[in-house]
């Protein structure tokens, strides 16, 4: 009999959560549930978005606590893998993991630069003057951060040394994996032939991050860091002029969770495609971003990277990582409000710096040298490890 993991998390489970998540293989190693306790973190949000979550009998929602309880000593796991933030209900989780010896993990697949940016004090103050109640919600983290400064899982996964805990690790082992995108360029290049060579490429991608919409700034009660009604006339613009002058067709990588029909009216003369963006970026001769996860893939494949901007995106709290990428990259970001010199723009398409993106692949991508074995597959290894050192 297969030994019992649930996979606890505080957002609708999506398609997309279940296929980047490994779910299905998770289930070839364990009796998997998937307890969503959205409703118990959120509840205004939860009832927003839970049409977003995929109906299966592995997944189980709760809003309330005695629920959430009950159907654990019912199911009595002996692995739990957490995808929470720091709130109480984490710790009510971790010291009931601690009271039945339950084995408890923590991931982060997905660090970016900007994560850990320090914000300057008269920016904190601007902050504070502007959004009296987020800053508040800030100081209130910190809070928390040393009230379950105790609290540590027992393993924890990272794809990357610049991965994040969300918890001092005192108590905790620290095991190197992938990245998500890692693991979807993997995949992609096993599917595909995969011709390196961007000479013969005729179009560049344009990440998109829906800044005008994203849901994530609402949530967070967080002001869009562009104003539609600007931003997307102006990257209209830069994209025809760019076209105009390289022969270089620009094609929209729309976001994931953006509204598709509203970003094909936002962009009425550029292709927005629904493939993939790996393999967007895989067969493109170059990217174009503000800042994104998505650039692992030019990452791993190899394309040069141009960052764009506005003055408005600059002067936004969005800034810090726009600087970071920046750094990142080696390369400095380029204002489309006042950009002329498309004749000069080829060499930005075949140049990069190769020290940086080896760089960037061990903070960012993996920081392993397990290259050969999916994440998931040493999760699941290393959970049985700690399963068998229990009993």
């Amino acid at each position: 009999m297969k030994e019992k993991l649930v996979f606890v998390v505080e957002s609708p489970f999506s398609q997309r959560d279940w296929s980047r998540f490994a779910i299905d293989y998770l289930s070839t190693q364990f009796e998997v549930a998937i307890l969503d306790i959205t409703g118990l973190v959120d509840r205004d949000f939860w009832y927003r978005n839970k049409v977003l979550q995929i109906s299966n009998p592995l997944i189980h929602s709760f809003e309330r606590v005695d629920d959430l309880l009950a159907h654990l000593e019912q199911v009595a796991p002996v692995a739990m893998i957490m995808n929470l933030g720091l709130h109480s209900y984490r710790r009510q989780l971790i010291n009931y993991s601690r009271k039945n010896k339950i084995v408890t993990a923590e991931f982060q697949l997905g660090a970016i630069p900007g994560d850990t940016s320090v914000i300057s004090f008269g920016s904190k103050i601007r902050l504070f003057c502007s959004r009296p109640k987020k800053t508040m919600q800030a100081l209130k983290l910190r809070v928390e951060r040393i009230r379950y400064s105790n609290m540590s899982p027992t393993l924890f996964f990272r794809g990357g040394q610049a991965a994040i805990a969300r918890s001092p690790l005192k108590e905790t082992r620290v095991i190197d994996v992938h990245s998500l995108d890692y693991e979807l360029v993997r995949e992609l290049k096993d599917r595909l032939p995969w011709e390196s060579s961007i000479s013969s490429q005729q179009y560049v991608v344009y990440i998109d991050q829906d800044l005008g919409f994203h849901p994530d700034f609402a949530r967070n009660e967080v002001k869009p860091p562009v104003t539609p009604e600007v931003f997307y006339p102006a990257l209209c613009d830069f994209f025809s002029n760019l076209a105009k002058h390289t022969g270089l067709e620009v094609i929209v990588a729309p976001h994931p969770r953006s509204d598709r029909t509203r970003t094909m009216k936002l962009f009425p003369n550029t292709t927005v495609s629904d493939t993939p963006t790996a393999e967007l970026i895989r067969n493109s001769r170059a990217v174009l971003t503000h800042y994104s996860t998505a650039v692992s893939f030019a990452i791993m494949f190899e394309k040069p990277v141009v960052q764009i901007v506005t003055s408005e995106l600059l002067n936004s709290t969005q800034m810090k990582f726009v600087a970071a990428y920046s750094q990142a990259l080696g390369s400095d970001p380029l204002n489309i409000d006042d950009f002329t010199q498309f004749q000069d723009f080829e060499e930005r398409f075949i140049n990069y710096d190769q020290e940086r993106y080896e760089q960037y692949f061990h903070l960012y991508i993996s920081a392993g040298q397990d290259q050969f074995r999916h994440s998931w597959e040493i999760v699941a290894a290393e959970i049985r490890k700690e399963i068998e050192s229990l009993s």
